[in-house]
């Protein structure tokens, strides 16, 4: 794991740093629910208290091997690769604010000597609350695929924001701009060259980091 960070923030290869990013979130997610559910309220409560029993809880760890089986194999699950990101999206979305929620719910609970299910039902209650906000789950839908594919993963979305851009670009320099940088950028595309009419080329081509 330790070398896994290291290549995460150090390698400057961009399709690693995306396959580790992958693999260290599929441990973090199968490692969220143990802790939530088993392992935090043993330390807030007591040795004898826990939401779900950790022979359970602790099978979420199967998302680790599914991260590395997803790396190995993305680029021949495109017919269910849409399932899986919105899945995705929703798990995270779910796991963060249970979290959250049982953390500072069990904090209070302790504090004022209150049933111990209470941070379990108040953050199952926030999850169900949160689940249709439509401004968080876009936040998480945008990291999680910058995570699972380096950039943007609905690009009709991308390509239609992006045409509202270029119709309002003034002068020849924006619109080249656009063209051959921040269009690659936005869609994954590593280098692009522009040619004009002209015989002119845009600013030299480069490489384009997904955002």
């Amino acid at each position: 794991m330790v070398l896994l960070v290291r290549n995460r923030f150090l390698s400057t290869d961009h399709d690693v740093r995306r396959q580790t990013g992958i693999v260290i979130w599929g441990t973090v997610i199968g490692f969220d629910p143990f802790f939530v559910l088993t392992l935090l309220p043993r330390l807030l409560f007591g040795i004898d208290a826990e939401y779900v029993n950790g022979i359970y809880s602790i099978l979420f760890l199967v998302a680790l091997p599914l991260a590395y089986a997803y790396v190995i194999y993305q680029r021949r699950l495109l017919h269910v690769d849409f399932i899986i990101n919105r899945v995705v999206v929703f798990l995270v979305l779910a796991l963060l604010v249970l979290s959250l929620y049982i953390l500072i719910l069990g904090i209070v609970a302790l504090t004022f000597d209150l049933p111990v299910e209470c941070p379990l039902v108040g953050g199952v209650l926030a999850m169900l609350l949160s689940l249709p906000a439509v401004s968080l789950h876009k936040t998480v839908q945008q990291h999680v695929n910058r995570t699972l594919y380096g950039c943007h993963y609905d690009f009709s979305s991308v390509t239609s924001r992006f045409s509202s851009r270029l119709a309002q670009a003034a002068d020849r320099d924006t619109l080249v701009a656009l063209l051959s940088q921040d269009l690659a950028r936005q869609m994954g595309i590593r280098r692009t060259a522009l040619f004009l009419a002209e015989g002119d080329t845009a600013p030299r081509p480069g490489r384009a980091a997904a955002g």
